[in-house]
């Protein structure tokens, strides 16, 4: 037996009945806008092409506990620039380079 969309709609219409459909169509086509509207993470500068100071905040990152041989560069990146993260070997603290990405 080959089924149709027809079929389809009647066996579900039957088992549902009219306002069941209804229901079950505004429950997808609402779940689909809700997918649609979730945010996306976006990460800001992944690529470092804006400056990033050491120790401080910039660029759409935050750093610290970075020494005079770490810090951002504008060369050498994959594309563009890039950050060094690096300490003096200070068992107390560690180099870190964060942002927070919502979504």
């Amino acid at each position: 037996m080959v089924y149709t969309v027809n079929d389809t709609f009647r066996d579900v219409t039957s088992r549902l009945g009219k306002y069941g459909l209804m229901i079950l169509l505004a429950a997808l086509a609402f779940l689909a806008c809700a997918d649609a509207a979730r945010a996306v993470p976006v990460i800001v500068n992944g690529d470092f092409s804006t400056f990033v100071p050491s120790n401080g905040a910039g660029g759409g990152w935050t750093s610290a506990n970075i020494d005079g041989n770490g810090g951002w560069r504008s060369t050498n990146g994959n594309p563009g620039g890039n950050f060094i993260i690096n300490q003096a070997g200070q068992v107390a603290t560690d180099p870190t380079l964060s942002q927070l990405v919502s979504g």
